[in-house]
This record gives C-alpha cells, structure tokens and sequence, in this order.
C-alpha cells in the first residue's frame, strides 16, 4: 500500500492494500473532557447554584457512565465553583432535567444558567435557557458556552437553576440525568 498527504488540502489518500495501526498513528490526541452530574435531586426550589457535583464516572462501572479522556480538566468544584486545571479554550455544556411539583400550575420561565467570574467573587451570565414546565410535567433544558481560561486561580464556571415557583432538579448517583461537559479545545 501507499499513503499520498497532500500539503494543500488536508486530506490522506490511502491505497487499496495500505492498512494503519494504532501504534504508527503519532502526534494525534483525544481532548480532555470531563462530565459532572448532578447526583442527588434538588427538592422543592426556585433557584440556586447547583453544587452536588460528583464525576460522571464515579459508581465505579461503565453502563452509563463516563469515563474522562486525556488529562483531568477540572481540579475542583468547591460550593459548585468549578475550578480549570490549565489554561486555555473550554467548551461548557450544561443539560438540566426539571420536574414541576405543582399539579396544578404551569411555569413559564424554568431555566439553566452558566455564569463566569473573572476574578473569583463577580459573577457574569454567559449563557442562559428557559423552557415551560407544564403541569406535573418534564422539560429538558440546554446551554452552552466558550470560555477562554488565562486564569486557572479565578476564572471558574458554576451552573445555576431559576424558576419562578418550586420545582424538582433531577439527578441522580449512576446516571446522568442533569450534567455537564467540560472540554478542552486547545491553548488561549
């Protein structure tokens, strides 16, 4: 077989006998990701930090669970606070599972919010999503953001919830029912 690389376009072509193993592939790695969930329910609450975070993969097995790749990405999530453990570019998705308690009201207005801090006590919104919360009912809610980390002592992420009356976050020790992703995307 024969590999052609072509400097132009970014392409391999590679010839119909030719075969890759693992062990000649160098220089290509996995971006450290990590998943937090939630891993007990917020009972009865209208907003708040949510700080009960424990590693996606923390039970111990591997059925729905998540094991992190290449290095660790966060160092610490004190009082909901997560912490980077280098510099550089991060994505952040947070999911939230919200239950209305009420059986009788519908809430307009349910929402996850990523706020950011730049030196460790102001706190910015940087994403936000809200969905209806129909009677007795689920919703799913979103966000995401990108965040450049020059700072790992006071650049932290926490993930709140707002709601305007009671309601449920879901989570849950051996899967992730609400949860967030941090990834690494590369240097600042």
């Amino acid at each position: 077989g024969q590999i052609t690389v072509n400097q132009n376009n970014p392409t391999i072509t590679l010839g119909s006998n030719a075969t890759v193993s693992a062990d000649a592939i160098t220089g290509i790695s996995l971006m450290p990701t990590q998943i937090f969930r939630l891993d007990t329910t917020i009972s009865s609450s209208t907003s708040g930090t949510i700080t009960n975070w424990a590693h996606a993969n923390a039970s111990g097995t591997t059925e729905g669970n998540f094991a992190p790749t290449g290095s660790s990405v966060i160092s610490s999530t004190t009082s909901g606070h997560f912490q980077f453990t280098t510099t550089g570019m991060y994505s952040v998705h947070a999911n939230m599972v919200a239950q209305n308690v009420s059986s009788q009201v519908v809430q307009n207005g349910v929402g996850i919010v990523i706020q950011t801090t730049l030196n460790n006590s102001t706190w910015t919104t940087g994403a936000l999503s809200y969905e209806s919360l129909q009677v007795s009912g689920l919703c799913f809610i979103s966000a995401f953001i990108t965040i450049d980390c020059t700072d790992t002592a006071n650049r932290k992420v926490r993930i709140n919830y707002d709601a305007p009356a009671n309601i449920n976050v879901l989570g849950n020790t051996s899967y992730n029912i609400t949860s967030v992703l941090f990834k690494r995307l590369g240097d600042t």
